[in-house]
């Protein structure tokens, strides 16, 4: 499993690798109401150190300790990835609307 590495995966495959995760370049923007791009440095941080990071962290550990095959380790990390984004949200949501 990488990040932005999906061109990496022939190679891997070709040289022995059983399975290979990929993604493309993940896009970390917030979008305004017109729907065009926000960056923030602060949520690029955010998604790496508190959704990607662990999410990677709980896939494998899925996957390496036998209770979850590779496609059901990838399905896992979609599903952890969605439901915290949706709890950042919620909380962001609720901070602005205090603040």
């Amino acid at each position: 499993m990488s990040c932005d590495s999906n061109e990496l995966a022939q190679a891997s495959l070709n040289a022995g690798a059983t399975g290979f995760v990929g993604f493309d370049k993940i896009p970390f923007n917030r979008f305004n109401d017109a729907g065009g791009p926000i960056g923030s440095h602060v949520l690029v941080k955010h998604c790496q150190e508190k959704l990607i990071a662990p999410a990677f962290t709980a896939a494998l550990e899925r996957f390496f300790t036998g209770r979850a095959s590779l496609d059901e380790a990838v399905d896992y990390l979609r599903l952890w990835i969605t439901k915290n984004a949706v709890a950042y949200v919620r909380q962001y949501t609720i901070v602005k609307k205090k603040a």
